[in-house]
């Protein structure tokens, strides 16, 4: 009589315990990686930020630097980054090929120069739009971690002996994304 009633609670977990187990069918080579538009977004951001940033340094070293002619140049390099950051933003969620775009590690080595390279004339020139460049190359950064996974940890490995100047200029929003203040 017992048996009786134990033998269909027993046939129930059974069944649940093969449901738990059984493995969902995956196609194989399909992975959540960056495509190869990442890269051309990355080049595009690197060669504008580069040209707006010699042209601030070119103002700093001729002794001509001040907010009124400085500004509007950094207001190019936050459109810069606002417009890597939408065109990144088009691209969550896709599936590529394994092999279709840069790691995580090619992304970063392409991404701390550019971060430097701001710091380091932020440094030099008189900026009173500290705020909203922090807060774009964050949104930035940000953007970059959902499309290529672990970016920000190789970036910060990279970076981990300018947290100091990071913060000194004003970006703590990317130091402290990145953990290094």
């Amino acid at each position: 009589m017992i048996f009786s009633r134990l033998l269909p609670l027993f046939a129930l977990a059974l069944s649940f315990s093969f449901v738990s187990v059984a493995k969902p069918i995956a196609e194989a080579g399909v992975v959540k990686r960056a495509g190869p538009d990442v890269a051309a977004v990355l080049t595009s951001l690197k060669a504008k930020s580069d040209s707006v940033l010699s042209q601030i340094n070119a103002l700093v070293d001729s002794g001509n630097a001040n907010s009124g002619n400085v500004d509007p140049l950094f207001e190019m390099v936050v459109d810069a980054f606002d417009d890597a950051n939408a065109a990144l933003s088009k691209q969550k969620g896709e599936v590529s090929t394994p092999n279709a775009g840069p790691t995580k590690a090619e992304v970063a080595a392409v991404i701390a120069p550019i971060v430097v390279d701001i710091a380091k004339t932020m440094e030099k020139a008189p900026v009173s739009a500290i705020f909203v460049l922090d807060l774009a190359m964050k949104d930035f950064l940000s953007t970059v971690e959902v499309n290529v996974g672990g970016t920000l940890a190789v970036l910060a490995g990279l970076l981990s002996n300018r947290g100091f100047l990071l913060v000194y200029v004003g970006l703590r929003r990317v130091a402290i994304l990145l953990g290094l203040a």
